[in-house]
């Protein structure tokens, strides 16, 4: 049996919709929230699922989204590499997350992975309340 649960996340971004894995730990600490993606041409049920399943049994909630275009996510055309919209997608997850997250007492954190790790340098900038984490695989 599993330490956690998994329930099926989707955030509007633009005209868009970002399709997300929630990740949400039976255990009831309410630390931290990670919110990850896959870098180029990646998608979330690749490795980073892996990654996402150790944080959730460890006691951490883990969103796991696809970019805009990818995957589960809308958006044509199929496959397309922007980062100013992954820049955007990233912002509009963290924005929306933050603002869910700040009336349950969760604290966010972020994780990327490869050239995703550039957008959320930069994306995290622009965020006062949360301890961006980055790392490279």
């Amino acid at each position: 049996m599993h330490a956690y649960t998994v329930e099926p996340l989707y955030v509007p971004c633009d005209q868009e919709m970002i399709a997300a894995d929630f990740y949400i730990p039976k255990t009831n600490n309410k630390s931290a929230v990670i919110i990850m993606a896959h870098g180029f041409a990646g998608l979330r049920q690749f490795k980073l699922i892996q990654y996402a399943q150790r944080f959730a049994q460890a006691g951490y909630a883990v969103i796991l989204f696809d970019y805009r275009y990818w995957g589960g996510s809308t958006g044509k055309p199929r496959e397309m590499i922007s980062i100013n919209y992954q820049l955007s997608t990233i912002n509009y997850q963290l924005s929306t997350i933050n603002y869910q997250l700040s009336t349950i007492n969760y604290q966010l954190s972020t994780i990327n992975y490869q050239l995703s790790t550039i957008n959320y340098q930069l994306s995290t900038r622009r965020l006062e309340d949360h301890d961006p984490i980055c790392f490279y695989v």
